[in-house]
């Protein structure tokens, strides 16, 4: 009999039973691929993420494989599972920290190497907890390489409820769509058969379809998303990091997010708190919060900043809750 510790993780949150819950596998070692899939199925969240620590040359690296899966297949890069099983390792106190209590860990994801943070921030004398940060893999928005009549017929939208001024667009690298809506009451009230949509997912490989407005509900966020992923088994995701990395990037290269970073104006827009007017400013680093999981009452919240060294990446930033943690038996 194998035993191996787990952690079920909310990311993108600082509250229970809220963001979107992952299962974390600390050390995967020696797992095989149908053990992984029996294990996804079993805790039967979005994500499951199986780590194995790597051996280094230097006693301050800290190096590990990771790899994701669904309750149905493999999955080639999950944001909230990432940021779940990096605050599963700070949870099990399995990272070293310097004395700025930071802590830099690589990550060997299926789509690449990512280089990821943990800021360990003290509460009270017995309570730490932690900030979760780490660079996308590279994104590259492009127009749709299909025609969209068909989703929107199976997501029962029309072309009178998509954004007037906003394109569709899609993500090369993690095969994902993104669709702008005009409201939020729209976004709410989207269903669809996803044995329909799956068929479509499948035959156009489409891995991810996220619909987003501008009309959100937090004012400093920039915009509120829903996430469906049939092609992976999942009917909706509450808080999609990997996907939301996707829309931030589409958010500053059409100029429409709203400025956190206030004291250092950006290219795009901040609003002007007496007038509640978008204005438009020029600098080089950008702050922005987005929003999502609110109709399935799991809210989540993540934050990106982004600079031009970061070329077709961006910087990630999440919160997460632990709540749950013990042995699985093989």
């Amino acid at each position: 009999m194998r035993i191996l510790e787990y952690f079920l993780i909310d990311a993108f949150t600082r509250e229970a039973f809220s963001g979107n819950p992952a299962a974390v596998i600390l050390d995967a070692t020696g797992v095989i691929k149908n053990e992984r899939l029996l294990i996804a199925r079993e805790f039967n969240v979005s994500e499951t993420a199986f780590l194995e620590k790597l051996s280094s040359t230097s006693p301050s690296e800290q190096k590990y494989n990771i790899n994701y899966f669904s309750p149905t297949t493999e999955v080639n890069f999950c944001g909230h599972a990432t940021v779940a099983a990096l605050y599963a390792l700070a949870q099990a106190g399995s990272l070293k920290f310097d004395e700025q209590n930071i802590s830099k860990i690589e990550l060997f994801t299926p789509v690449g190497l990512l280089g990821c943070l943990l800021r360990r921030i003290p509460k009270d004398s017995t309570i730490t907890d932690f900030e979760v940060s780490f660079i996308s893999p590279e994104i590259v928005i492009s127009y749709p390489p299909f025609e969209l009549d068909e989703m929107l017929e199976i997501l029962n939208l029309r072309h009178s409820d998509l954004s007037v001024n906003l394109k569709p667009a899609y993500e090369a690298t993690l095969e994902k769509l993104l669709i702008p809506i005009k409201d939020r009451e729209t976004l709410f009230k989207i269903n669809y058969d996803f044995k329909d949509l799956k068929r479509f997912s499948q035959e156009k490989v489409l891995r991810g379809i996220f619909l987003f407005t501008q009309d959100v509900i937090d004012k400093e966020s920039s915009a509120h998303s829903r996430s469906f992923a049939p092609f992976y088994g999942i009917k909706e995701d509450p808080v999609t990091g990997s996907t939301n990395c996707v829309l931030a990037k589409y958010l500053i290269e059409n100029n429409i997010y709203r400025n956190l970073n206030a004291e250092n104006p950006v290219e795009g827009y901040e609003y002007d708190e007496k007038t509640e007017n978008r204005v438009a400013h020029q600098s080089q680093n950008i702050v922005l919060q987005t929003e999502q999981g609110d109709c399935l009452n799991r809210k989540g919240r993540i934050r990106f900043e982004y600079e031009s060294d970061l070329g077709k990446r961006i910087k990630l930033i999440a919160n997460a809750k632990l709540v749950m943690k013990g042995s699985l038996y093989l």
